[in-house]
């Protein structure tokens, strides 16, 4: 005999009913992007590989790989919650060294800005870079 009053599965099952009657209200986002997208960059050539996280005011910050100048560089946009652009048309170089500038990822700072990380060939092997970028 158990000494609980359900079984692990029915105490789920409760559980799970408990969960599936509240109504959660969830706030609808106050984004108001262009449909069919917002660009974060413009710029000739390829723009590839982008990562973006939210900025916690509506809006996003977006990271890429970008091939403007040639070898790959690292830039970055910070879009407005309505989808305008913020570090101009075509985005803020995070790294425009010579060599590569790959695979770029972001995070936040903990504050109201972001960390990007990407992997560099300018020694002529790769290794690991960080930039912290705050909202401005």
């Amino acid at each position: 005999m158990s000494r609980y009053p359900f079984t692990p599965v029915a105490a789920l099952s409760v559980i799970a009913m408990a969960l599936g009657s509240l109504q959660v209200q969830v706030p609808r986002a106050s984004a108001a992007y262009v449909p069919n997208g917002s660009p974060a960059s413009l710029a000739d050539s390829n723009q590839v590989l982008a990562r973006s996280i939210p900025d916690g005011a509506g809006g996003a910050f977006i990271v890429w790989e970008d091939y403007r100048g040639g070898d790959a560089d690292v830039y970055a946009q910070h879009l407005d919650a309505s989808g305008n652009p913020l570090w101009g048309a075509n985005g803020a170089p995070v790294v425009t060294f010579a060599g590569g500038q790959e695979s770029p990822i972001l995070t936040k700072d903990g504050s109201s800005g972001i960390i990007v990380v990407w992997q560099d060939s300018r020694s002529g092997t790769y290794d690991i870079y960080a930039q912290a970028l705050n909202a401005a």
